[in-house]
C-alpha cells in the first residue's frame, strides 16, 4: 500500500533584524491572532498568570529574571508559533506531524527555537476545531547559556483564541510563562476526544 502525505507549506515570512517573523501576526493590534492558514498563531504575555505562578514559588520568579531577563515591574511579551510544514499520513487521520519555529519575547529579550516531528492533535470546540501541540527544545538564555523549554500550545483557527503555557529552565531551576487566555485544558485532549483532520 502506498502512503500518501499532505504537506502544507506556510511561506509568510520576513527577515527583520535577524529574526524571522510571520508578517501578519506581529503587525496585528490583536492580543491573540491565528493567520488564515490556521498554522501560525500569536498571543501576548498573560502578565496576571505569570505573576500568579511566581508568587507561588520564589524559584519561578528568580529563574525568569535570570533566564529570560523578565522584569516584573514592567511586564510585556509575546509568543509566535509558525508551522512551516504539516504532514498527514493516510494511516492516522487524528494526528498530524509538523515542523516550524517558535519565537518568544519577554520584555526586550527575544529567544527562539526550531522544532520538528511534533504531533498536532485536534478536538471539537463549541465554534469549530481546537488544535494543540507540545513544543520542547533548547534555547539560549539571557545569560548566554543553553537551557530547556517546554510549552503546551492551543489555538482555534475559527475563534482565533490562543493559549500557551510552559516552563523555561530545567527541573530544579525553572520559571513558568503563559501567553494568551486559557480556553481549553490539556485533559480535554484525551484520545476519545480527538477528531480527524480533513
Amino acid at each position: 500500500m502506498v502512503k500518501r502525505s499532505l504537506i502544507i507549506i506556510v511561506t509568510a515570512f520576513l527577515l527583520i533584524g535577524g529574526s524571522v517573523m510571520a508578517v501578519n501576526a506581529w503587525m496585528t493590534d490583536d492580543s491573540m491572532y491565528v493567520d488564515e492558514t490556521g498554522w501560525a498563531f500569536y498571543a501576548e504575555l498573560n502578565e496576571e498568570l505569570v505573576q500568579q505562578f511566581s508568587e507561588e514559588d520564589d524559584m519561578y520568579a528568580q529563574a525568569l529574571q535570570d533566564k529570560v531577563d523578565y522584569d516584573f515591574a514592567d511586564q510585556y511579551g509575546a509568543i509566535e508559533v509558525v508551522l512551516t510544514e504539516v504532514r498527514r499520513d493516510e494511516g492516522n487521520s487524528h494526528i498530524l506531524t509538523g515542523e516550524g519555529h517558535a519565537y518568544f519575547q519577554t520584555n526586550d529579550f527575544i529567544f527562539e527555537i526550531d522544532f520538528d516531528d511534533v504531533q498536532v492533535y485536534q478536538i471539537e470546540g463549541e465554534k469549530g476545531p481546537i488544535r494543540g501541540m507540545s513544543i520542547d527544545g533548547e534555547f539560549t538564555t539571557a545569560e548566554g547559556e543553553l537551557d530547556m523549554l517546554s510549552f503546551n500550545t492551543y489555538w482555534s483557527p475559527e475563534t482565533e483564541q490562543v493559549y500557551a503555557i510552559g516552563s523555561v529552565g530545567f527541573v530544579t531551576n525553572y520559571g513558568m510563562l503563559a501567553f494568551g487566555e486559557p480556553f481549553v485544558d490539556q485533559d480535554d485532549f484525551s484520545e476519545e476526544n480527538l477528531i480527524e483532520f480533513e
